[in-house]
């Protein structure tokens, strides 16, 4: 029976198959993007100065590129700035 399935003639009546009472749902890249955004990433963060110390941060994956991003704008803010200066 199973290699009956595999046979290249018989390969799209497998796929387009669906058992009776079972739905089938399709997931659009904007919705995986959606559910990826919520998705909530605990890092643990070493203390500057110590080598035990650590504390564990949770925020979502939205909430990490935020953050992210706010870093990497602050840091060209400062390396522009002390070109003006010169």
């Amino acid at each position: 029976m199973a290699a009956a399935a595999a046979t290249p003639a018989n390969a799209d009546k497998a796929q387009n198959t669906v058992p009776e009472g079972q739905e089938v749902t399709t997931v659009t890249p904007e919705a995986g993007a959606k559910r990826a955004a919520s998705e909530v990433v605990c890092v643990r963060q070493q203390e500057v100065g110590s080598r035990l110390k650590a504390q564990k941060v949770c925020k979502t994956r939205a909430e990490w590129d935020a953050q992210k991003r706010e870093q990497r704008q602050a840091v060209d803010k400062a390396q522009a700035a002390r070109w003006k200066s010169n």
